[in-house]
Order: structure tokens, then sequence, then C-alpha cells
């Protein structure tokens, strides 16, 4: 994903993550109107989209 900062940054979300997770990626935000200060976090939002062909493959499991 591109960070604030015109970087690239690497996200690894790891297996059962819940939606509406917040990562915070330190140092990877928009830089500091302050001179001398550290550039800001950049706080990741995980979304999680389930196509219904695993929904109901999952839903099988459980039953």
């Amino acid at each position: 994903m591109d960070a604030a900062s015109g970087c690239k940054a690497q996200v690894k979300i790891e297996a059962g993550t819940s939606a509406d997770k917040l990562l915070r990626l330190r140092g990877q935000g928009f830089p500091s109107i302050q001179r001398g200060m550290p550039k800001g976090d950049l706080i990741v939002i995980v979304c999680l989209d389930v196509t219904p062909e695993i929904f109901t493959h999952n839903l099988y499991y459980v039953n």
C-alpha cells in the first residue's frame, strides 16, 4: 500500500484479525510541520470483504 509520505508500506495481517481493527505504522505518516520533529504515525483500518462462496463454505463446517 502507499504510505502518506509517498513511500510503499508493507503490512502483514495475521489470520484471525477482526474487521475494523486499527494498525499503527510508526513513523510512516506525514512529516511534522515543526522542524526537527519525526514523521507521524500512519493508522490503517482493516476492512474485510467476505465473498458469499467463502461464507457458505465456512457455514458448512460450523453446522
